[in-house]
């Protein structure tokens, strides 16, 4: 169920999250953005895991917790692909549950390089 626009958003939103920080006092969100990858890497995986051993109660509730924390911290792409995963278990379509898995653990780690790099970025700008 991979959608045409699924496949087109960014990693990570960087206008968006700017916008969030400007609201922000001290206008920096870096430190949640470095928590946000490393509870990604552990959900990530979590996700191999059940690549071989799919348990579908535990892919919901994974996808349904990665739906809310992709577009709390503008990661468009892992939002669209929890809710697709999420789509895919509702219909229990065995087949694509598995691949509709992959293609979320792909978003994960994109957006995983993805905060790496940007909050790199930032420490070496920062004086």
């Amino acid at each position: 169920m991979t959608t045409e626009s699924s496949l087109t958003l960014p990693a990570v939103d960087e206008t968006a999250i700017a916008e969030l920080e400007k609201g922000l006092p001290g206008g920096d969100l870096s430190d949640a953005l470095a928590t946000f990858a490393d509870e990604l890497e552990k959900r990530g995986n979590v996700l191999v895991n059940l690549l071989s051993s799919p348990d579908e109660a535990e892919l919901a509730s994974l996808a349904h917790g990665l739906k809310g924390s992709a577009a709390t911290f503008c990661a468009p792409a892992l939002a669209q692909a929890a809710k697709e995963l999420e789509h895919t278990l509702a219909g229990q379509d065995c087949e694509e549950i598995g691949a509709s898995t992959q293609r979320l653990l792909t978003e994960a780690r994109r957006v995983v390089d993805h905060l790496r790099t940007m909050l790199a970025d930032r420490n070496k700008a920062r004086p």
